[in-house]
Protein backbone atom coordinates (compact mmCIF):
# COMPACT_ATOMS: atom_id res chain seq x y z
CA UNK A 1 0.00 0.00 0.00
CA UNK A 2 1.19 3.50 -0.65
CA UNK A 3 0.16 6.97 -0.96
CA UNK A 4 1.57 9.08 -3.05
CA UNK A 5 1.62 12.57 -4.65
CA UNK A 6 1.53 12.53 -8.84
CA UNK A 7 1.46 15.71 -10.74
CA UNK A 8 -1.83 17.07 -8.28
CA UNK A 9 -2.81 12.96 -8.20
CA UNK A 10 -3.08 11.22 -4.63
CA UNK A 11 -2.84 7.58 -5.11
CA UNK A 12 -4.01 4.69 -2.57
CA UNK A 13 -2.94 1.21 -3.66
CA UNK A 14 -0.02 -1.07 -5.07
CA UNK A 15 -0.42 -1.56 -9.01
CA UNK A 16 1.79 -4.83 -8.62
CA UNK A 17 -1.26 -6.22 -5.85
CA UNK A 18 -4.24 -4.61 -8.35
CA UNK A 19 -5.91 -8.12 -9.00
CA UNK A 20 -9.38 -6.24 -10.07
CA UNK A 21 -6.73 -5.01 -13.02
CA UNK A 22 -7.21 -7.86 -14.65
CA UNK A 23 -10.71 -8.38 -14.43
CA UNK A 24 -12.50 -7.59 -17.80
CA UNK A 25 -16.62 -6.66 -15.91
CA UNK A 26 -17.14 -3.24 -14.50
CA UNK A 27 -19.62 -1.62 -12.76
CA UNK A 28 -19.48 1.95 -12.96
CA UNK A 29 -21.97 3.64 -10.45
CA UNK A 30 -23.30 7.71 -10.90
CA UNK A 31 -21.00 9.72 -8.98
CA UNK A 32 -21.57 11.88 -6.24
CA UNK A 33 -21.59 15.52 -6.97
CA UNK A 34 -21.57 18.68 -4.73
CA UNK A 35 -21.35 22.12 -6.28
CA UNK A 36 -21.36 25.13 -4.47
CA UNK A 37 -22.61 28.52 -5.87
CA UNK A 38 -20.89 31.40 -4.63
CA UNK A 39 -22.10 34.87 -4.18
CA UNK A 40 -20.37 37.82 -1.88
CA UNK A 41 -20.50 36.53 1.10
CA UNK A 42 -23.65 33.95 0.87
CA UNK A 43 -23.40 29.93 -0.39
CA UNK A 44 -25.47 27.57 -1.88
CA UNK A 45 -25.71 24.21 -3.25
CA UNK A 46 -26.19 24.45 -7.09
CA UNK A 47 -28.74 21.46 -7.98
CA UNK A 48 -28.50 22.67 -11.81
CA UNK A 49 -24.75 21.92 -11.77
CA UNK A 50 -24.70 19.10 -9.88
CA UNK A 51 -26.88 17.27 -12.17
CA UNK A 52 -24.61 18.20 -15.72
CA UNK A 53 -21.21 17.35 -13.97
CA UNK A 54 -22.65 14.07 -12.93
CA UNK A 55 -23.47 13.16 -16.01
CA UNK A 56 -20.75 14.64 -17.85
CA UNK A 57 -17.91 12.45 -15.28
CA UNK A 58 -20.11 9.61 -15.50
CA UNK A 59 -19.58 9.21 -19.41
CA UNK A 60 -15.68 9.94 -18.99
CA UNK A 61 -15.63 7.22 -16.05
CA UNK A 62 -17.36 4.81 -18.27
CA UNK A 63 -15.65 5.80 -21.55
CA UNK A 64 -11.94 5.64 -19.93
CA UNK A 65 -12.73 2.25 -18.85
CA UNK A 66 -14.18 0.75 -22.39
CA UNK A 67 -10.76 2.30 -23.65
CA UNK A 68 -9.14 0.05 -22.00
CA UNK A 69 -10.99 -3.02 -23.15
CA UNK A 70 -12.94 -3.57 -19.96
CA UNK A 71 -16.57 -4.74 -20.19
CA UNK A 72 -19.22 -2.33 -19.15
CA UNK A 73 -22.22 -4.00 -16.85
CA UNK A 74 -24.91 -1.21 -18.17
CA UNK A 75 -24.44 1.69 -20.28
CA UNK A 76 -24.15 4.50 -18.61
CA UNK A 77 -27.86 5.84 -19.88
CA UNK A 78 -29.37 3.05 -18.12
CA UNK A 79 -27.62 3.52 -14.79
CA UNK A 80 -30.44 5.74 -13.24
CA UNK A 81 -32.87 3.23 -13.82
CA UNK A 82 -30.68 0.13 -12.40
CA UNK A 83 -29.56 2.17 -9.37
CA UNK A 84 -33.14 3.57 -8.70
CA UNK A 85 -34.98 0.16 -8.86
CA UNK A 86 -35.84 -1.47 -5.65
CA UNK A 87 -33.93 -3.42 -4.49
CA UNK A 88 -31.01 -2.09 -5.75
CA UNK A 89 -32.06 2.03 -4.33
CA UNK A 90 -31.37 0.82 -0.78
CA UNK A 91 -28.39 -1.41 -1.25
CA UNK A 92 -26.98 1.08 -3.86
CA UNK A 93 -27.58 4.22 -1.18
CA UNK A 94 -25.56 1.89 1.57
CA UNK A 95 -22.74 1.14 -0.76
CA UNK A 96 -22.50 4.91 -1.47
CA UNK A 97 -22.72 5.56 2.25
CA UNK A 98 -20.39 3.11 3.65
CA UNK A 99 -18.00 4.07 0.69
CA UNK A 100 -18.15 7.95 2.04
CA UNK A 101 -17.10 6.93 5.42
CA UNK A 102 -13.98 5.30 4.05
CA UNK A 103 -13.00 9.15 2.42
CA UNK A 104 -10.82 11.17 4.29
CA UNK A 105 -11.60 14.96 4.49
CA UNK A 106 -11.00 15.64 0.24
CA UNK A 107 -8.77 19.25 -0.59
CA UNK A 108 -5.73 19.82 -2.03
CA UNK A 109 -3.67 19.57 1.19
CA UNK A 110 -5.26 16.29 3.08
CA UNK A 111 -3.81 12.61 2.75
CA UNK A 112 -6.79 9.87 3.09
CA UNK A 113 -5.97 7.17 5.22
CA UNK A 114 -4.91 4.90 2.78
CA UNK A 115 -3.85 1.92 5.36
CA UNK A 116 -7.82 2.46 6.88
CA UNK A 117 -9.54 2.88 3.51
CA UNK A 118 -7.95 -0.25 2.10
CA UNK A 119 -8.38 -2.84 4.79
CA UNK A 120 -12.48 -2.18 4.95
CA UNK A 121 -14.61 -4.46 3.24
CA UNK A 122 -18.07 -3.31 1.58
CA UNK A 123 -18.97 -6.69 0.80
CA UNK A 124 -21.98 -6.67 2.95
CA UNK A 125 -23.13 -3.96 1.12
CA UNK A 126 -22.51 -5.85 -2.03
CA UNK A 127 -24.28 -8.44 -1.66
CA UNK A 128 -27.28 -6.78 -1.44
CA UNK A 129 -27.00 -5.34 -4.97
CA UNK A 130 -28.75 -7.41 -8.03
CA UNK A 131 -26.67 -9.19 -10.40
CA UNK A 132 -23.32 -9.23 -8.06
CA UNK A 133 -22.09 -11.70 -10.13
CA UNK A 134 -22.33 -10.09 -13.24
CA UNK A 135 -19.48 -7.68 -12.54
CA UNK A 136 -16.02 -8.25 -11.24
CA UNK A 137 -15.00 -4.92 -9.78
CA UNK A 138 -17.14 -1.42 -8.51
CA UNK A 139 -16.08 2.35 -9.77
CA UNK A 140 -17.40 4.74 -7.27
CA UNK A 141 -16.35 8.58 -7.57
CA UNK A 142 -16.82 11.92 -6.16
CA UNK A 143 -16.56 14.71 -7.29
CA UNK A 144 -17.03 18.78 -5.77
CA UNK A 145 -16.52 22.33 -7.23
CA UNK A 146 -17.42 25.88 -6.61
CA UNK A 147 -18.62 28.78 -9.13
CA UNK A 148 -17.97 32.40 -7.79
CA UNK A 149 -21.25 34.36 -9.82
CA UNK A 150 -22.06 37.66 -10.15
CA UNK A 151 -25.71 36.64 -10.30
CA UNK A 152 -27.76 33.14 -9.44
CA UNK A 153 -27.12 31.97 -12.93
CA UNK A 154 -24.55 29.56 -13.38
CA UNK A 155 -23.29 30.85 -17.14
CA UNK A 156 -22.15 33.70 -15.16
CA UNK A 157 -18.96 32.05 -13.98
CA UNK A 158 -15.44 33.90 -12.74
CA UNK A 159 -13.00 33.14 -10.48
CA UNK A 160 -11.92 28.90 -9.64
CA UNK A 161 -14.13 26.63 -11.43
CA UNK A 162 -11.68 23.54 -10.71
CA UNK A 163 -13.12 20.62 -9.94
CA UNK A 164 -11.97 18.33 -6.95
CA UNK A 165 -12.64 14.66 -7.78
CA UNK A 166 -11.58 10.95 -6.59
CA UNK A 167 -12.43 7.62 -7.88
CA UNK A 168 -12.35 4.13 -5.94
CA UNK A 169 -12.16 1.25 -7.44
CA UNK A 170 -13.97 -1.93 -5.35
CA UNK A 171 -13.35 -5.83 -5.55
CA UNK A 172 -16.67 -7.17 -6.52
CA UNK A 173 -15.86 -10.57 -4.82
CA UNK A 174 -14.27 -9.14 -1.31
CA UNK A 175 -15.59 -5.45 -1.65
CA UNK A 176 -12.04 -4.28 -0.65
CA UNK A 177 -11.12 -1.36 -2.10
CA UNK A 178 -8.42 -1.84 -4.67
CA UNK A 179 -7.78 1.75 -6.01
CA UNK A 180 -8.38 5.05 -4.73
CA UNK A 181 -6.97 8.24 -6.52
CA UNK A 182 -8.25 11.98 -5.84
CA UNK A 183 -7.29 14.70 -8.30
CA UNK A 184 -8.30 17.74 -10.24
CA UNK A 185 -9.74 19.45 -13.43
CA UNK A 186 -9.95 22.66 -14.44
CA UNK A 187 -11.85 24.60 -17.02
CA UNK A 188 -15.25 24.43 -18.83
CA UNK A 189 -16.00 20.79 -17.56
CA UNK A 190 -19.02 20.85 -17.51
CA UNK A 191 -20.27 22.03 -21.30
CA UNK A 192 -17.50 20.12 -22.60
CA UNK A 193 -16.68 17.20 -20.05
CA UNK A 194 -14.33 14.90 -22.62
CA UNK A 195 -11.55 17.49 -23.20
CA UNK A 196 -11.60 19.00 -19.79
CA UNK A 197 -12.25 15.54 -17.60
CA UNK A 198 -10.51 12.80 -20.15
CA UNK A 199 -6.82 13.79 -19.27
CA UNK A 200 -7.08 13.85 -15.50
CA UNK A 201 -9.45 10.83 -14.99
CA UNK A 202 -7.22 9.14 -17.02
CA UNK A 203 -4.20 10.33 -14.97
CA UNK A 204 -5.64 9.86 -12.03
CA UNK A 205 -6.53 5.61 -12.74
CA UNK A 206 -2.73 5.49 -14.68
CA UNK A 207 -1.21 3.40 -12.12
CA UNK A 208 -4.63 1.35 -11.70
CA UNK A 209 -4.66 0.09 -15.44
CA UNK A 210 -0.80 -0.42 -15.06
CA UNK A 211 -1.30 -3.02 -12.82
CA UNK A 212 -2.93 -5.60 -15.67
CA UNK A 213 -3.24 -5.83 -19.42
CA UNK A 214 -5.87 -3.51 -21.41
CA UNK A 215 -8.69 -6.13 -22.23
CA UNK A 216 -8.83 -5.99 -26.32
Amino acid sequence: MSSASLAQTIVCGSARRNAAATQARVLVLRPRVKFWKEKAFSRSESEGAVEGVQAGFHGVLSRTFEAKGYTLRFDPKMMAQWEETPPNDGAIKALQDDYDSLLSLVSTTAFPDCNRMLKTSLQEDLKKVTDLSEFDAVVLARAHGKAMTKTAKLTDWYGSNDLHFNIGVVDGSTGRLLYYCESTATGNYMSAPDSRLSGPVQNCLKQYFSGGPNHR
